[in-house]
């Protein structure tokens, strides 16, 4: 899972808080099934995408056609 954010944003910290994505339940359930990876929509942090090009976030973000955040992009082995 690909989770795009970006700071002061209202809905991911939302998302992000105790009830969500942090509570032990919801850790639980996705054990050994999801790898969660935090990008900020207009970071400028090196990524590696799935074809070996490397690109800053927010290019990344552009590319996947990004535009609000919260964003969760699922995929699989695959891509």
């Amino acid at each position: 899972m690909v989770y795009f954010g970006q700071d002061g944003c209202p809905y991911l910290h939302r998302a992000d808080d105790a009830r969500n994505f942090r509570s032990a339940a919801s850790s639980r359930r996705r054990a050994g099934t999801l790898v969660a990876i935090a990008l900020n929509l207009w970071g400028d942090r090196e990524t590696k995408w799935l074809d070996g090009s490397t690109m800053t976030e927010k290019a990344l973000a552009r590319q996947l056609d990004v535009q609000f955040t919260p964003t969760l992009l699922f995929f699989d082995e695959k891509g």
